[in-house]
């Protein structure tokens, strides 16, 4: 019986030495095809990716989840090596195989990726069609073990037929890309490729390009005007403006009635909505503000530290409360939407906190933002909202990292430094937060809600706009 323990032992050891061990390689090469030689079957990417190593075993990772937000390995079929003396045997998971291969001779290994018929919708997985794709790297590369924060030579071959278009994250219709990043950056990453629109919108002298598919002319209208303003907006706010490379890719969905999806990845935006949906533009337009804020906030120099579940109400309450504030600030929705903005996000935050549901971290950092801000004006202070976060960047900028992790932390610091008591007990909005013309009254389920006094807008309208239009923007 010890005999077998001390070899279980040594089994178990060695299996896990293995599963950390990254292996050496010069680079990979991915060639991904897209099409089906037969249009009435499913459509589906060919994807090849090759490197040489010295290393005779290692372990491959197929795309697996993002985030645990999505699975991506039921998508993944026809697995197989195309290089000789090369074995792919099972691994631990499902996702994970074992190769066995020649030393310091190529390695080529295809799989094929399709979005499997009758699967729930869910707007982050693979979207093959005959003419057009576009996926995020965690559903498409696969990769050898390997450091995967570390920047190594990687190069894209797309084949996508004649007159095909190619946009992500790293440039557009170059048909080979040669990279020199991160793995994590590779598959943090937007792609599309096939038929769709690509349009230039000059901001501060930088051009972003918008990408759409299934979109109508109007409402591609009213993306070009939000994104120049936001964009200019968040960049004059930061005082960014290198940013060589930029897309919005936006994506109609039926599936998406009522809800509006985004997401900030490597250099882009990505969003998913339904055209028909109620306040359509209104929506449209926080949600680009929300994503496009995340560059800096949640991502950019000021970031949330891994996994940290208990700081999400800074990254996300926080940048629900400047998209609403970019909007209003821009002139893209009025005084009485953005009023009605809040009041649904309160109203969603009462309605979790009564049904003994987690609070949503969004509506927690929201009201958090307002009610700083509205202490910060009482205490006769010239600090802001604006100005605190600014200062951290700042500090961000001068650090040796290159960043700095926003942290409950550091924010209730910040909070004594200002002399402000506000925690989650005594977190309730509060009356003048939304400034002279707003009055906070009660519903009738007991939740807090903001009114517009209109007879005062209209008498003095410049003076109800003035409490919003900081120094910043």
């Amino acid at each position: 019986m010890k005999t077998l323990f001390l070899w279980l032992t040594f089994l178990l050891l060695a299996i896990t030495s293995y599963s950390v061990q990254a292996i050496k390689f010069d680079g990979l090469v991915y060639t991904i095809q897209h099409g089906n030689a037969d249009p009435r079957k499913q459509q589906k990417l060919t994807v090849t990716v090759s490197f040489t190593t010295k290393n005779q075993d290692f372990q491959f990772f197929l795309p697996s989840t993002w985030a645990g937000m999505i699975e991506y390995y039921d998508d993944i079929l026809d697995l197989k090596a195309l290089s000789n003396q090369t074995t792919i045997f099972d691994g631990p998971l499902p996702h994970i195989k074992k190769i066995s291969h020649k030393a310091n001779t190529p390695v080529i290994i295809q799989y094929s990726v399709s979005t499997k018929k009758n699967k729930d919708f869910h707007a982050y997985a693979n979207r093959i069609e005959s003419s057009f794709f576009h996926f995020f790297g965690y559903g498409v590369f696969g990769h050898p073990e390997m450091n995967q924060t570390e920047d190594v030579p990687i190069t894209l071959h797309w084949k996508v037929g004649k007159d095909k278009k190619i946009i992500n994250s790293f440039g557009k219709n170059s048909l080979i890309q040669n990279l020199k990043v991160s793995m994590q950056d590779l598959k943090h990453a937007s792609y599309c490729g096939g038929d769709f629109g690509i349009y230039p919108i000059l901001v501060k002298n930088k051009t972003v390009f918008l990408v759409s598919h299934k979109v109508s002319q109007k409402t591609i209208g009213q993306l070009k005007k939000s994104i120049k303003k936001i964009v200019g907006a968040h960049r004059k706010f930061w005082n960014d403006f290198n940013y060589p490379f930029y897309i919005v890719s936006a994506h109609h969905h039926d599936e998406l009635y009522e809800y509006y999806i985004g997401t900030h990845v490597k250099n882009a935006i990505v969003l998913f909505f339904n055209e028909k949906s109620s306040h359509f533009f209104e929506n449209l337009t926080y949600l680009i503000a929300h994503e496009h804020w995340h560059t800096w906030l949640g991502s950019g120099k000021l970031r949330q530290p891994e996994r940290a579940m208990e700081d999400l109400w800074i990254y996300e309450g926080f940048t629900d409360y400047y998209a609403g504030i970019t909007a209003l600030r821009s002139g893209l929705v009025t005084l009485p939407q953005y009023i009605r903005y809040y009041n649904d996000k309160i109203e969603k935050y009462y309605h979790e906190c009564m049904s003994n549901m987690t609070p949503m971290l969004y509506g927690k950092g929201h009201i958090m933002a307002q009610e700083v801000n509205l202490r910060l004006k009482k205490t006769g202070s010239f600090n802001t909202i604006d100005s605190i976060l600014l200062d951290l960047y700042r500090l961000a900028e001068k650090s040796s990292l290159g960043y700095f992790n926003l942290t409950s932390e550091v924010w209730g610091l910040e909070m004594q430094k200002n002399q402000i008591n506000l925690n989650e007990q005594n977190l309730a909005p509060s009356e003048g937060a939304l400034g002279p013309c707003v009055s906070l009254t009660v519903n009738e389920n007991h939740i807090p809600q903001y009114s517009l006094n209109e007879k005062q807008f209209r008498s003095h309208p410049q003076k109800c706009l003035a409490y919003f239009k900081l120094s910043i923007l």
